[in-house]
């Protein structure tokens, strides 16, 4: 699915419970993820999009 320009939305925003370009009674994956990944001091998690791209890459540190 391509977004038009205008429907981007900073990478804060979408880690924001609630927030999403796919419409209402969405939004929460991406906070979870976020909640999930602040647990662990070792553990990094990279977001990056673009109209056609969305990624998601997590780091996991040796101990």
């Amino acid at each position: 699915m391509t977004l038009p320009k205008e429907k981007l939305l900073p990478l804060w925003q979408l880690k924001k419970a609630g927030c999403s370009t796919k419409g209402d009674n969405r939004g929460l994956g991406l906070a979870n993820l976020q909640e999930i990944i602040d647990k662990y001091p070792r553990v990094i998690l990279e977001t990056t999009y673009t109209n056609v791209v969305f990624l998601q890459k997590i780091i996991i540190g040796e101990d």
